[in-house]
């Protein structure tokens, strides 16, 4: 059967298990954190481990009779082979597709490897597998999925979290899932069982950084040119993820942008500041007198296109770009806009 990764945890509570699991995909620590969730299951219930590589000097005949025999410790075992090349011969096959006619109920295999190829899924091992296990192929989460992967990591580790922070860690992470277990695994620790916020969360991202994208913004905010450009050549210099660096401005551009609507539409300034942190309201404040609400549509529409230049959508420096947008945002009157 094909099982897909984000109900294996629910398939792993069923009585029977499948005699075999394959596990295949290029983000290596999804497959290992697949692999972690089967391995605990079984050794909950007893199972034994025996573990294989395949190296110049593995065998073929070695794991069949791994498969074939008894152990003398356990009365249950399972057998993991990790095949990071996924090099599977005539003898692979043989030993998989002999164990799986008439698999024993005290032997489990679970085979590691990357992704498989078009022809290699049409092969007689990987049918049986499929047909008589359970075929598990791990894909590069899209930005949902990681947002719901987020969500339930920190949920497993007994935390909870905004959704402007859960959002700033997908974004951070760039689909990177063990960049974002690490900013995870700080957080257990410097704030176990608590409610994370979006400030939490950019303290944990920054903690290594010296000159931080948070600080920088702030600046920008305040108009505070000088300072926000010595803030900006330290982050480009200690090479900063300059993913952080352009959600930062276009999360505060959004949020300026959303004030000055606010303020359009009727609301007196402290009305709509009510939802941003005290501690940032003098910053906003000056940044409204300084800059119209044309000028912070106009820088939001420029950091938009400055992702699409990370992306490689269209051509451009990214760094240069993003310096060039918070000087013309720290002036009062706007410099040439930047082009792409």
């Amino acid at each position: 059967m094909q099982l897909k990764a984000n109900m294996l945890s629910k398939h792993l509570k069923q009585k029977q298990l499948a005699p075999c699991y394959l596990i295949s995909g290029d983000d290596s620590f999804l497959c290992q954190e697949s692999a972690t969730a089967i391995k605990h299951t079984l050794e909950k219930r007893g199972f034994a481990r025996e573990h294989h590589v395949m190296s110049p000097s593995f065998s073929w005949q070695h794991l069949e009779d791994s498969l074939n025999h008894l152990d003398l410790f356990s009365d249950s075992q399972y057998i993991e082979l990790s095949n990071p090349n996924a090099k599977f011969d005539v003898n692979g096959s043989k030993v998989i597709t002999s164990f799986l006619d008439n698999p024993p109920s005290d032997k489990i295999l679970l085979i590691i490897t990357e992704r498989l190829s078009p022809q290699q899924k049409k092969s007689a091992w990987y049918k049986a597998i499929e047909k008589n296990g359970a075929v598990i192929a791990i894909w590069p989460l899209k930005h949902r999925e990681l947002i719901t992967w987020i969500q339930n990591t920190l949920s497993e580790k007994g935390l909870t979290a905004d959704h402007q922070s859960v959002a700033l860690l997908a974004q951070f992470s760039s689909g990177n899932v063990f960049a974002a277990h690490q900013a995870i695994q700080k957080l257990v620790l410097w704030k176990p069982n608590a409610h994370i916020t979006v400030d939490m969360m950019h303290d944990v991202l920054c903690s290594h950084a010296t000159y931080n994208p948070f600080e920088w913004m702030e600046n920008v905010l305040l108009g505070a040119t000088k300072q926000a450009l010595f803030l900006f050549d330290g982050m480009r210099e200690t090479n900063q993820e300059i993913t952080l660096v352009t959600w930062s401005l276009t999360n505060e551009l959004k949020q300026l942008y959303s004030i000055s609507q606010a303020m359009r539409t009727g609301q007196s300034q402290a009305q709509a500041l009510k939802n941003v942190w005290q501690s940032k309201q003098a910053a906003y404040q000056k940044a409204l007198r300084r800059l119209s609400r044309q000028r912070i549509r106009d820088a939001l529409t420029q950091s938009i296109q400055i992702d699409l230049i990370m992306k490689g959508q269209i051509p451009g420096n990214p760094w240069e770009a993003i310096e060039r947008l918070s000087l013309s945002l720290c002036q009062k009157e706007p410099i040439m806009a930047w082009q792409a």
